[in-house]
């Protein structure tokens, strides 16, 4: 008697955690095309595609996450522009499989891999190692891996694996290539971020449990975590060479949600995608708006921002909250010590 109520709570279980998820993604998208409707009619808030991008022969980029989706499309568009592009994926048999495919699309042989997993600090810390061995700069940097869950989980780092993916590990990536992304100026950061993010809330006595778990609180908090290091990054190395932006890619028609673990996100995913079509963009379009922050002349000197659908939309007061970014840095840089 006891394993079908055990089948019955799970059941229960994803579908009130999906349903949060894509209830809070349509309502927060609702919200913020509405709020941020002004400011994207001013054109000098637009950066055109118009502007001639700058070829990339002799930059090197890195994309993590670049084995598939926005991140898979992000690294061949870099590629068509000429760099050379390095690919951080967990998933070393799909990194391979996007490595031969995005070389015979673009003939561009320099396509290389890391394997490294975002949650992990010893696998990353080995993934800076490697990099820093095999580059002597970096020029674009796009922090795009992740995912989302539907079982809270605490790493073996005894860190809440979403917060672990998406902040932590890009937040120990970045500081450890930071002085090779800004050796010859010009270097860019581009955190791919979530509309999420604008219902994230930091609670650090809950980073390192499941308590309260949902699969939506923990992916609002791990993206607004990522926003907040934008502004916070920005500050610290304004004028040394680097910017840091975050691009909000809004709701992209990709497989990642299959991933969750969830039963039902698949086929909530679709009703969603079925009736807010006019939403969803391919991550081409997604990756052609990052290419135009890697490479375009329209982004010089521009940091701190925050980007969607190609324009700079202005961002709320918790947004730009220093006390809790220089937090958020601080019980970062802990976290990590604890850990190493």
């Amino acid at each position: 008697m006891g394993e079908p109520a055990l089948t019955r709570k799970t059941l229960l279980r994803d579908v009130r955690g999906t349903a949060e998820l894509v209830g809070r993604s349509v309502a927060v998208m609702t919200v913020e095309r509405l709020r941020e409707a002004p400011a994207r009619t001013k054109p000098e808030n637009h950066l055109s595609r118009d502007v001639p991008l700058r070829r990339l022969e002799g930059k090197t980029a890195l994309v993590t996450g670049g084995s598939a989706g926005i991140g898979r499309a992000t690294a061949e568009a870099l590629a068509r522009q000429g760099a050379r592009v390095v690919i951080l994926s967990r998933n070393r048999e799909r990194a391979e499989l996007a490595q031969k495919e995005i070389q015979e699309a673009t003939g561009n042989p320099h396509v290389e891999l890391i394997t490294a997993d975002l949650s992990s600090r010893t696998s990353m810390a080995t993934a800076v190692e490697e990099l820093r061995g095999r580059y002597p700069r970096i020029d674009v940097l796009v922090n795009n891996g992740g995912g989302a869950w539907i079982d809270g989980d605490v790493t073996s780092d005894g860190v809440e694996r979403t917060f672990a993916t998406h902040h932590l590990g890009h937040f120990q990536l970045t500081l450890g290539l930071l002085d090779l992304l800004g050796k010859d100026g010009g270097g860019r950061v581009i955190n791919i971020v979530s509309p999420l993010q604008r219902s994230g809330e930091l609670d650090f006595d809950k980073l390192r449990s499941t308590e309260g778990y949902t699969m939506a609180r923990a992916f609002s908090t791990a993206k607004f975590a990522q926003v907040l290091f934008t502004k916070e990054l920005s500050r610290r190395v304004g004028g040394h060479g680097v910017s840091v932006n975050a691009l909000d890619p809004g709701p992209v028609k990709t497989d990642g949600w299959k991933h969750t673990g969830s039963k039902f996100m698949p086929a909530l995913e679709w009703a969603s995608r079925a009736a807010f079509s006019f939403m969803y963009h391919s991550p081409e379009h997604v990756a052609a708006d990052i290419l135009t922050l890697a490479a375009s002349p329209a982004a010089d000197g521009l940091s701190g921002e925050y980007f969607t659908e190609g324009r700079r939309v202005p961002s709320t007061a918790k947004m730009e909250d220093a006390a809790l970014a220089a937090r958020l840095w601080e019980e970062s840089e802990r976290m990590l010590g604890a850990l190493g």
